[in-house]
């Protein structure tokens, strides 16, 4: 597949620069969205038991000032990305980029099992207000020092700046294989059926973009591990940030 055209007519954010160069792009991004966050975030204590699993015993409430900063990202992505039989995953950090300018995680926290969408909770700040570990569009910061916003299920804030209500689903960014990652409607603005989806959360078929259809990732509002990319198929030249 050559995506160079789709990327061009993608949705990019202001907050994203991308420039193309021997058959890749390059992404680069302060790693700041460029939708409303939440005033506060739940942060885990600086415990190491804590920081790969947090939980309510475990973790406080952080204004976004300090939860959340911005990071230089700067990735090169292929143009062409190819599919290929061997899967790739980490387990944990970024698998690919979205348009508002932050990053898509795999579905699980830093212990590499917990599923975040699964492990969602609320406690109280210093007024008793409930703060939710995961905000509306489902993301969060990551633990200090990076403090690095991003998504582990289908982010609405996210796909309301290229779809249309009812309608199907356009590309929110592409993993790091260089394959373009979709919300959760089919070409006709039908829900997606999770069982159609491989082992990392991807399908061939037909897209807005890629009417004749292409291998895609796939983003659901769903609290298991098929909420995100769950490994990358596509051939990864350059290798993947962190491997």
């Amino acid at each position: 597949a050559d995506t160079t055209a789709a990327v061009r007519s993608t949705g990019w954010g202001n907050n994203v620069m991308i420039t193309f160069d021997n058959g890749n792009f390059r992404f680069r991004s302060n790693g700041m969205p460029n939708h409303t966050l939440n005033a506060e975030y739940v942060m885990p204590d600086d415990l190491s038991p804590c920081v790969p699993h947090p939980t309510p015993a475990c973790t406080h409430v952080e204004p976004v000032a300090t939860a959340i900063q911005a990071n230089n990202l700067d990735y090169t992505i292929p143009a062409m990305p190819q599919k290929v039989t061997n899967t790739f995953s980490l387990p944990f950090g970024a698998m690919g980029v979205i348009i508002s300018g932050s990053t898509v995680y795999n579905p699980y926290e830093g212990d590499g099992k917990t599923v975040a969408m699964n492990a969602n909770f609320t406690i109280p700040n210093q007024q008793g207000q409930q703060v939710a570990f995961m905000d509306s569009c489902n993301g969060h910061p990551s633990p200090h020092p990076a403090e690095q916003y991003h998504y582990h299920g289908l982010p609405g804030c996210v796909t309301a700046q290229v779809d249309q209500p009812n309608g199907p689903s356009h590309i929110i960014g592409y993993g790091f294989d260089g394959f373009p990652v979709y919300g959760d409607r089919d070409i006709n603005g039908q829900l997606i059926n999770p069982e159609t989806l491989d082992e990392c959360n991807g399908i061939e078929s037909p897209t807005p973009e890629f009417p004749n259809g292409i291998y895609h990732y796939v983003m659901l509002d769903v609290p298991t591990v098929q909420s995100t990319i769950r490994c990358l198929h596509g051939k990864l030249s350059p290798p993947l940030p962190g491997s």
